[in-house]
């Protein structure tokens, strides 16, 4: 596939381009040796869908797509294209697609609204939220261990975001947050790559209340989660409705408190109003004010850790698999 070293809204669209028709021909002749029951597609990124389509044609099967995030409606709406005519065109393509599928799943009752004002119908769609292993990710004592290793004072509060880092995660709100933090407990750590990385470091290497990481080994996620006692979990208001951010299951799961930086109205929002706080999305001034106010009341901090983790018991592994399983099994019928 085409891997762009600096990538644009062209070359972005190229990227995904070269992957649909790369993996066509493997799709294509996977399902004629398989003879599979169901063919699934999985979005991002939409160019696998016709891959899916014409397998399932072929081989007699029914067809699922699950949407993970609406990267058409994200495109534009974060800027990354912009030609009208484009979206006008792109957004056909989506709807003809999509609606060319048995089922189409996603990850939240927000998505499912904007998918079936695409026009897709209600009978065909269903809700697949991201589950979490709630075993393998559980509260812990703080990993004191880990505070040494990445040199944080003992005595901080620390404030953790891992994950990507790219232009639908607003992560410029933590480094003014930390700018303003200084002088108090808060220690912000950011662990992640992606295109924005670079920007981020440049912004935050006079902080001395930043420490920047590389994703760290997921056979030590859980103790590298138990290290924070607040997560964060950033996101631009034009992003809120478009994506579910996968790593709100594992920040649940540890038993941490969360602020998110959404709109109070979202799907995120809603879900973290019981577990954390809401500040707005670009406020680094709200977010200093909602971290501090934390930072200073370690009880408050507690019971909202439980509430996280009560909150991630309701997307267990075997809970949201054994639901979808049985959806899957009449899809096949």
């Amino acid at each position: 596939i085409y891997v762009p070293e600096y990538p644009t809204g062209t070359t972005r669209a190229l990227h995904l381009a070269s992957f649909g028709l790369s993996s066509f021909p493997a799709g294509v002749i996977a399902a004629l040796k398989m003879k599979p029951d169901i063919v699934a597609a999985i979005v991002p990124t939409l160019c696998s869908a016709p891959t899916a389509l014409a397998a399932a044609r072929l081989t007699g099967a029914r067809t699922w797509i699950h949407v993970q995030d609406l990267e058409v409606d994200a495109a534009f709406e974060l800027g990354i294209l912009q030609r009208s005519s484009a979206r006008r065109g792109a957004l056909a393509v989506e709807r003809a697609l999509l609606s060319r599928f048995d089922l189409v799943s996603t990850v939240s009752e927000a998505m499912r609204d904007r998918i079936a004002a695409k026009g897709i119908a209600n009978a065909n769609l269903t809700l697949f939220p991201n589950w979490v292993d709630v075993e393998k990710i559980r509260p812990t004592e703080p990993s004191l261990r880990m505070r040494q290793q990445f040199r944080i004072p003992e005595a901080s509060v620390v404030a953790l975001y891992s994950g990507s880092m790219g232009e639908k995660h607003g992560l410029e709100s933590i480094v003014e947050a930390a700018q303003q933090s200084i002088g108090t407990p808060l220690h912000f750590v950011i662990a992640g790559d992606g295109p924005g990385k670079a920007q981020l470091s440049a912004m935050a290497a006079h902080l001395p209340n930043v420490t920047l990481l590389s994703l760290q080994p997921a056979d030590q996620l859980n103790e590298f989660l138990s290290m924070a006692d607040i997560h964060l979990l950033p996101q631009r208001a034009d992003a809120a409705e478009l994506v579910m951010p996968s790593k709100l299951g594992a920040m649940l799961a540890s038993g941490r408190p969360i602020v998110a930086m959404v709109t109070a109205q979202s799907q995120v929002g809603k879900l973290v109003a019981s577990c954390g706080c809401v500040t707005p999305p670009g406020d680094a001034a709200a977010l200093t004010g909602a971290l501090l106010q934390l930072a200073q009341d370690s009880p408050e901090r507690l019971q909202l850790g439980k509430a996280a983790r009560k909150t991630a018991m309701t997307l267990a592994r075997e809970t949201v698999l054994g639901e979808f399983e049985t959806r899957l099994i009449h899809l096949a019928q």
